[in-house]
């Protein structure tokens, strides 16, 4: 059945009732309603014109922002980027020291620009916009701060580097230093390595390639100043794999040019000093014998007295006699020993005759009894062989004397010096075989630069000659005072004479005797002959100053006073090399080929080089061949000197006329370091030196021969 649904809660509750309420149907517009309306409506224009005009004015304002932050951020982007390019020019450590400041100048920079903008909301768009570009600033820079770094670094290492190279070239022989340089290097081109991150096998082959360098350099100095050494230095380094790839070509023409110049050259002044080669281990010519004794003990002279010697319980023994300085004991038998009489002291110092036949005759007997100069010597110094004497000295209170290994040394290096020119060359082939066995070649310029010198050193000793000659000439002529020497001591009073007599050779000396002999005689009469003689001679002296120059008048039997007069005018013919007129005559036959080279007088330095130059050849070919030079002989000579000649440079060769070859600095040190210069008493100039060098090139150029036209000059280095 149908259930109610039954709820205890009550549902109806109290309703209040509502008020009737009234409402007149009046219009809002008769009280004003419209009015009202239509004011509501314009404040509603009015409000909507108004944020019109704030959003168009806030949009202005915001484009007035923006576009004064995209100028000031094209300001900087330039700014940035002139900063930039000037740090770029920066290199090595320059460039990270200023790395710092290029940050700042670009802060300082940014700064400085958005102070300058009027508002805040502009500083701000410029911030944002220009932090990319001083970003991507920043880090350029960095990245050429590093590179440079890099580049800093392995600059600095391989400054090091080539330190020790060049100290390795100056000082080859110091081992110590070699090895240290040795250490160093590998310590820096390992590091530079890392810092290009080179690979283990790239490293070790950059670390051999400069060990090699350096080895390079070392044999290079060494060879400057011992060829022979550095050639076997660097065959030791190929064997042992320290001097690899194109080090050794290079190195090997090094070593080879410095053999044949500089190695050359010390064979060649150890065979003319004696330095090292010993001329007087075998017998030798007693003539050869007689010169080096002689000029060692005396210095040639027959009448020196020694000082005083003592024995050693103070007893004196007298003073040494004349050139081989014999004891007084020694006099009377050794001159019965070589078949000569008895004669005083006094007697003897005036015999040039009986001291060169004892010397011959005692002397001799000791090289044969012994077998070679140097034992002979040590008996002539000691009394006893090199082997017995030791190191025996004679030295006295105030007189530091030699020892026996000094006399044979100072005595062995005049042997040397006046050993034949065949002799010197056999001795330096020789030497030059041992030292470079490998080399064929070493020995032919060895045999070249001995002749070169050895011609040098005739060259100064005809010079020496030549004055020696004119001083005696002049006092054979009376000198200053006027008077005619009949004897050597009338001749030799003047100090001048004495010393220049000392220096001519015996040949000279006795050619003068004969003309004291004549002096003694009196004066030479005129006759029809001497008349005759000494008109053709003048006559000669102006048609041939060549011949005339040549001729001894000095000699001749001739007044004095028309001797006098000629040799005068000798003196003024051959005073400068232009006005000699062998020289005169060949300056016109050379006119044409002079003008077509343009040598001319206005250019005079040019000129008398070559002047001087065409005299040396004329006096040595006038010398060699007894005549003259013909006229195209004269032209083959000439132009010979004027031949253009190659001269190898670092990066360029050049050429030179064969008179204007500059002379190398090694070659001039040679040249002026020639003890004849010392012995002369003159300082070598500098045009002396050049016309020396002058003659050397041209003998090795043109060779020289006797009789044919490549005579060779003789320079006369007073001059």
């Amino acid at each position: 059945m149908p259930a109610v649904p039954y709820n205890p809660v009550p549902q109806v509750s109290t309703a209040p009732a509502s008020t009737p309420r009234f409402q007149a149907d009046v219009s809002s517009a008769t009280f004003g309603g419209n009015v009202g309306s239509a004011i509501e409506s314009l404040g509603g224009q009015l409000r909507q014109s108004g944020n019109e005009l704030f959003e168009r004015g806030m949009a202005m304002q915001t484009l007035y922002n923006q576009s004064e932050a995209q100028e000031a951020d094209a300001q900087y982007t330039e700014r940035a980027g002139l900063l930039h390019a000037n740090y770029n020019t920066l290199q090595g450590k320059a460039a990270v020291d200023a790395y710092p400041k290029y940050i700042e100048e670009l802060k300082q920079t940014r700064t400085s620009i958005r102070d300058g903008l009027t508002n805040e909301t502009s500083q701000k768009l410029f911030e944002s916009a220009s932090n990319g570009t001083m970003g991507r600033s920043i880090f350029n820079g960095a990245g050429h701060a590093a590179g440079e770094n890099k580049k800093y670094a392995l600059g600095a290492s391989n400054a090091r580097v080539s330190a020790i190279g060049s100290q390795t070239l100056s000082f080859p022989e110091d081992e110590r230093s070699f090895q240290e340089g040795m250490r160093t290097t590998e310590t820096e081109v390992r590091a530079q390595a890392n810092l290009m991150g080179l690979s283990p096998e790239a490293t070790e082959e950059a670390v051999s390639l400069q060990k090699s360098k350096l080895h390079g350099e070392r044999i290079k100095g060494l060879a400057k100043r011992e060829p022979i050494v550095a050639g076997k230095m660097l065959d030791e380094a190929v064997k042992k794999g320290e001097v690899r790839g194109e080090d050794i070509g290079k190195l090997t023409a090094i070593v080879q040019q410095q053999r044949n110049t500089v190695g050359a050259r010390m064979i060649s002044k150890a065979v003319n000093t004696g330095d090292g080669v010993s001329y007087g281990a075998s017998i030798v010519d007693i003539g050869q014998a007689s010169q080096a004794i002689g000029q060692f003990e005396s210095g040639g002279r027959y009448n020196l007295r020694g000082p005083e010697v003592f024995r050693k319980d103070g007893t004196s023994r007298g003073r040494a006699l004349g050139k081989y300085q014999v004891m007084p004991e020694n006099l009377i038998p050794w001159l019965a020993e070589s078949g000569l009489p008895s004669m005083t002291e006094e007697q003897f110092l005036n015999n040039a005759n009986a001291q060169d036949t004892m010397f011959n005759t005692i002397f001799g007997k000791e090289m044969k009894k012994h077998g070679s100069f140097n034992d002979a010597a040590s008996v002539w110094f000691s009394g006893k062989p090199m082997a017995q004497a030791g190191n025996v000295t004679d030295a006295q209170p105030g007189h530091k004397g030699n020892s026996v290994p000094s006399y044979i040394a100072g005595t062995n290096a005049i042997l040397a010096r006046n050993a034949p020119l065949a002799q010197k060359i056999a001795k330096g082939t020789e030497l030059a075989s041992v030292q470079a066995p490998d080399d064929p070649l070493f020995p032919e310029y060895v045999e070249q630069r001995i002749k070169t010198d050895y011609d040098r050193g005739i060259a100064i000793k005809k010079d020496e000659e030549f004055q020696n000659r004119q001083v005696i000439e002049d006092g054979l002529m009376g000198g200053q005072s006027g008077k005619l020497p009949s004897t050597l001591e009338e001749l030799n009073a003047d100090p001048r004479n004495a010393e220049a007599w000392e220096k001519l050779l015996p040949s000279t000396q006795r050619r003068y005797m004969g003309v004291l002999a004549r002096n003694a005689k009196g004066d030479t009469n005129w006759t029809d002959q001497s008349l005759r003689q000494y008109q053709a001679l003048k006559g000669e002296a102006a048609s041939d100053p060549a011949t005339f120059l040549d001729m001894d008048v000095v000699s001749m039997e001739l007044p004095n006073s028309a001797k006098r007069e000629l040799i005068n005018l000798q003196g003024r013919l051959k005073g400068k090399a232009e006005a000699d007129p062998r020289v005169m005559r060949a300056l016109g036959i050379m006119g044409p080929d002079l003008a077509a080279a343009g040598i001319e007088r206005k250019n005079k330095e040019e000129y008398f080089q070559y002047v001087g130059a065409l005299s040396d050849q004329l006096q040595t070919f006038a010398e060699e061949n007894k005549r003259p030079p013909k006229a195209e002989e004269v032209k083959l000579i000439g132009n010979r000197l004027l031949q253009q000649q190659t001269q190898k440079g670092w990066l360029w060769n050049s050429k030179e006329a064969t008179f204007k070859v500059p002379v190398p600095s090694d070659e001039a040190e040679t040249i002026k370091a020639d003890p004849t210069w010392t012995k002369l008493g003159i300082t070598p100039t500098p045009e002396q030196v050049q016309r020396i060098y002058t003659r050397s090139i041209y003998q090795q150029l043109y060779g020289k021969a006797s009789g044919s036209p490549a005579g060779m000059p003789t320079p006369p280095v007073s001059r």
